[in-house]
């Protein structure tokens, strides 16, 4: 059942549905999305369905993960954004398909979550990385108000950055 966790002007933050699975499959199978994520690679159907299930079964348990976002235009699912965990932080991120890159969607999920994040989950630090090369992503962090924190070489495919919100 669909649950409506936020919404802003053009977004709908909320949970994941079966329907969700074909078009998040296709955002995670592209090359360029997932470029800059974890070792570079696409990720198969499978992929998708076991983030169906991991991020409604976090929703359920403790109210947060990494949620699905809908575009209200035409309500179809264009990625994802919020929380998980990573390496013993709370993970920040988000992940748009390609076709929905340049148009402050990503901006527009990650203050929201941020907001929710700090106001309704009362998160005291935020953790957000990124590869150096990611300048869109970058660019949302910098949008976001995060702070520099640190720099490491991840995975052995070059340089993270990691910036901060914390309370």
């Amino acid at each position: 059942m669909r649950q409506v966790i936020s919404e802003t002007e053009r977004l709908i933050i909320r949970n994941w549905s079966e329907e969700d699975i074909a078009p998040y499959a296709k955002i995670i199978g592209d090359p360029d999305v997932m470029k800059y994520i974890g070792d570079g690679q696409p990720r198969l159907y499978e992929e998708a369905v076991r983030a169906f299930e991991k991020y409604n079964g976090q929703i359920q348990e403790q109210g947060w993960a990494r949620f699905a976002v809908e575009l209200k235009k035409n309500n179809s699912i264009i990625g994802f954004c919020g929380y998980d965990h990573y390496n013993g932080e709370l993970d920040f991120g988000w992940r748009l398909g390609k076709q929905h890159w340049g148009n402050g969607y990503a901006t527009e999920a990650a203050q929201e979550v941020l907001r929710l994040g700090v106001e309704q989950f009362q998160f005291p630090r935020i953790v957000c990385i990124s590869f150096k090369e990611n300048l869109g992503s970058l660019n949302v962090m910098k949008k976001l108000g995060l702070k520099f924190e640190k720099e490491f070489e991840f995975l052995d495919r070059g340089t993270v950055l990691q910036y901060i919100h914390e309370l």
